[in-house]
């Protein structure tokens, strides 16, 4: 009778248990206009985000994830200070599907983005002159000079008429990956796609555009997202 007790309260305690993470478990969705959404239920601002989950008896160990799709930069770093100074020390941030909305702040930017049927994450990266937070790509910090070097030849690119815009692009079979150029200038952002060959003989010639002299680890990041479209390298190329 007494061991039957026991395992009895202790069933107790672990659906208890069980109950309390299940709880503890809350996901955040960024909206438009700086809103977000707790567990698809409550909208509050962002901004507030940290009060409403403590009026609610949020542990402050609770896993929190956020969903920040097409957030705001300065909503996102805000809300992550304010969770972070209101004590709650598990937030996971989900990889963005587009790729990181950099700061309105960075008036200048090159995002290379592998497009396709996707079973994985797939390679993104991010060029500019300045340092920021990214939370999918890699990002790749240049001096002013070869960053124009960079961006001279992106501009000639997106005007060859095999790079599309999304509305014009047509995929068709064997639906193999490709290249997307984003490029920001000042407060004009313009976008492209490009056939998986085209993509891959494009990330050629950006690896050995003259005066980049690229080092180890740069080359290493366009190396990465040029696997991701499984080109056919050439000999000469390694």
């Amino acid at each position: 009778m007494r061991v039957c007790l026991i395992l009895s309260v202790a069933l107790i305690v672990a659906q208890g248990s069980l109950a309390n993470d299940a709880v503890n478990a809350n996901s955040v969705e960024f909206l438009p206009n700086d809103h977000c959404a707790i567990d698809g239920k409550t909208t509050v601002r962002c901004d507030h985000l940290a009060d409403r989950l403590r009026s609610v008896h949020v542990r402050g160990d609770a896993w929190i994830s956020l969903l920040i799709d097409n957030a705001k930069y300065e909503t996102v770093i805000a809300t992550l200070d304010s969770l972070s100074k209101s004590g709650f020390t598990n937030v996971d941030v989900m990889p963005p599907i587009g790729g990181t909305n950099p700061s309105s702040t960075i008036k200048r930017w090159i995002r290379l983005r592998v497009e396709g049927p996707s079973n994985h994450p797939f390679a993104m990266l991010l060029i500019s002159t300045k340092r920021f937070k990214t939370w999918r790509e890699e990002l790749l910090v240049l001096s002013s000079v070869r960053y124009e070097v960079i961006e001279r030849f992106m501009q000639s690119r997106m005007r060859q008429p095999d790079c599309k815009s999304f509305d014009e692009f047509r995929v068709e079979a064997p639906y193999d990956n490709m290249i997307s150029i984003s490029e920001r200038n000042e407060d004009r952002t313009r976008s492209c796609v490009m056939p998986n060959a085209e993509s891959c003989d494009f990330l050629s010639e950006l690896m050995y555009l003259p005066d980049m002299n690229w080092t180890e680890v740069e080359i290493q990041l366009v190396k990465h997202v040029r696997r991701e479209l499984r080109c056919k390298i050439p000999q000469h190329i390694p």
